[in-house]
């Protein structure tokens, strides 16, 4: 499975391979979302609206609220960059599901 749009397999496999040992899902998030401290805000990260098709997209430049917490968890669920896709992708539908109440499961 292809990465998402926008990220590095080099840059997710390093992100990666610093929480390989962490059992705590609190841990691995707590590693990763240092990271990205000092990251910039970008309005409207996401592609896609009513009238246009959702392109699966994701970048480590610039988050909104929603996208910071959707990568970061989505790598602390990852065992390797191939998980990464179906975790981001994991975490939007609980998210829609759940009519705009986020429902995190790590």
């Amino acid at each position: 499975m292809r990465i998402p749009r926008g990220l590095s397999r080099r840059r997710v496999e390093q992100l990666l391979s610093e929480t390989k040992h962490d059992a705590s899902a609190g841990r691995r998030i707590e590693v990763l979302s240092r990271h990205f401290l000092g990251v910039p805000y970008k309005p409207n990260p996401l592609i896609g609206s009513a009238d246009a098709a959702e392109v699966f997209t994701a970048s480590f430049d610039g988050f909104d609220c929603v996208t910071y917490i959707e990568t970061v968890v989505a790598l602390a669920r990852a065992s390797n960059v191939g998980d990464l896709p179906s975790g981001c992708e994991r975490f939007a539908m609980n998210e829609a599901a759940s009519n705009g109440n986020a429902a995190i499961t790590i």
